[in-house]
């Protein structure tokens, strides 16, 4: 048995990933190995399925961990960061079991009392990411987090975005390793790390090549 440091991705777990079961204790998060299965032993189609849906959740978090630091406000207390780590478990696999899937569309990264700006937008032209803002609606002591998700490398790639005067519009070039396609979201966080907006899904693109 051990406990989980409370600044952990996996901090907050509840359930078995693997072979490992993670509990929630007044001290903590505790993990241990569960014990050996037992081959009498048979899972109802209700417990496998919400094994199944823990599990991919969570393979999903782990990829996205260093994205859910970039979000975290600083000082936050840790239980808020248990409860919307465990928001996003309960809502991101769609599906009909056994034909689950991540629902994109309903990842949030992000949960404050930030805005982010009315019509920002973003647009893939050719091999690169277009982000547009309303100039003049912009708080300078902000900036912009865009972070993508490719399925199929099953990893992020994110762009910090720091506004300038006069400028309304960044763009970069997306790694050939993400043309096939990707999910994009942005948040914007203070300067300081001390607030932070919700996150908005973006959809999907795929490069024309």
């Amino acid at each position: 048995m051990a406990f989980i440091k409370s600044d952990s991705i996996y901090a907050g777990l509840s359930g078995k990933v693997g072979d490992l079961i993670f509990c929630k204790s007044k001290k903590g998060t505790i993990v241990r190995r569960s014990p050996k299965n037992n081959p009498n032993l048979i899972a109802t189609p209700g417990q496998e399925e919400n094994r199944k849906r823990f599990t991919m959740a969570n393979k999903f978090l782990l990829t996205a961990a260093h994205v859910l630091k970039m979000g975290a406000v600083e000082n936050e207390e840790i239980e808020v960061q248990k409860k919307n780590r465990s928001a996003i478990r309960k809502s991101i696999v769609g599906g009909v079991y056994p034909h689950l899937f991540i629902d994109f569309s309903k990842v949030i990264l992000t949960k404050g009392k930030m805005s982010l700006p009315d019509k920002l937008n973003i647009k893939l032209e050719a091999q690169s990411l277009q982000v547009i803002w309303p100039r003049k609606k912009v708080n300078k002591k902000s900036e912009l987090v865009i972070a993508c998700y490719s399925a199929i490398q099953n990893s992020w790639i994110t762009k910090l975005i720091k506004f300038k005067k006069d400028e309304k519009s960044h763009q970069f070039t997306i790694p050939n390793s993400f043309h096939d396609g990707f999910e994009c979201y942005a948040f914007l966080r203070d300067v300081n790390r001390q607030a932070v907006s919700n996150s908005k899904y973006f959809g999907g693109f795929q490069c024309l090549v």
